[in-house]
């Protein structure tokens, strides 16, 4: 049972590392971009919830929507200021410029912020739900449950919605979605707003198990991976991928060694980019 408990719980944080891979794909999708401060957005997210959760004591509900909004519009942001000015410049500059964001924001949080990591608390407590045998904590099956539907929601975006089927058509060639008559501006900027709130969805999802802080960005490399697994490209494989890393990372750390998280992470990272580069 207790092996259960490991995958149920590694799904769960899979599907957190899912979402927020989801944002890596629509930005490299609909700009061939790889978006570096997209862990950044976890921890913006992050801090905002706690912020109005706790400081200025909005329902929890309603401080979760007010962060991910915020955090789109951080996100609509550095698409203006950053991504719509370089344009035109090579894929180097737009990476190094992604860089340049997450170094800004991890600094602007450490500054405002501080050092010192802050605990955000378990909505539902830490007294585990019993299914028979199996013990699962209140939280593991929040993350599941939101996460399914905020993956729902996102087909529902995509399938009912013109932004939705605007953005896919943009994932699918840009260059002729353009002479259709998309307007390839706006829905870039929508790809940079759904990808900064996916990352904040991520972000507050996550925060009751690991502590709020400056660096929390850098759990963006794990949602970087799962986009990898799932073959970088592909809305379902970061899903999949997401899954598939939890549920590894989770048991090495039950039978293992939870030291050992990190070091499977960059493994698999730099495992998936080399087969990819002698496929090639």
């Amino acid at each position: 049972m207790i092996l259960v408990q490991q995958v149920v719980g590694g799904l769960a944080i899979g599907l957190v590392y899912g979402l927020v891979a989801l944002g890596f794909v629509l930005l490299l999708r609909s700009l061939d971009l790889i978006n570096f401060a997209q862990g950044e957005m976890m921890m913006v997210g992050a801090f905002l919830a706690l912020g109005a959760w706790q400081g200025l004591g909005l329902p929890f509900p309603l401080a979760f929507v007010a962060a991910v909004l915020a955090t789109a519009v951080v996100g609509l942001v550095m698409d203006r200021l950053v991504a719509h000015p370089l344009r035109h410049a090579s894929l180097i500059h737009l990476v190094i410029a992604t860089v340049a964001v997450s170094l800004f924001l991890k600094n602007a949080a450490l500054l405002l912020g501080g050092p010192e990591p802050l605990v955000f608390p378990s909505l539902f407590g830490e007294t585990p739900v019993t299914f028979g045998a199996v013990r699962l904590a209140p939280h593991t099956l929040l993350i599941l449950g939101a996460a399914l539907g905020l993956v729902g929601l996102l087909q529902g975006f995509f399938l009912w919605t013109r932004s939705g089927l605007a953005l896919r058509a943009v994932m699918a060639d840009a260059e002729m979605a353009a002479l259709l008559g998309v307007p390839l501006a706006r829905v870039r900027a929508v790809a940079f707003a759904l990808s900064a709130a996916l990352g904040a969805t991520g972000g507050i999802l996550i925060a009751p198990l690991v502590f709020v802080s400056f660096d929390m960005g850098s759990l963006g490399l794990k949602a970087f991976t799962a986009a990898a697994l799932g073959g970088l490209y592909s809305i379902p494989g970061a899903i999949w991928g997401g899954l598939l890393l939890g549920v590894l990372e989770n048991l090495l750390a039950g039978t293992i060694s939870s030291g050992y998280r990190d070091a499977l992470v960059y493994t698999i990272l730099i495992a998936v980019l080399v087969g990819r580069a002698i496929r090639r």
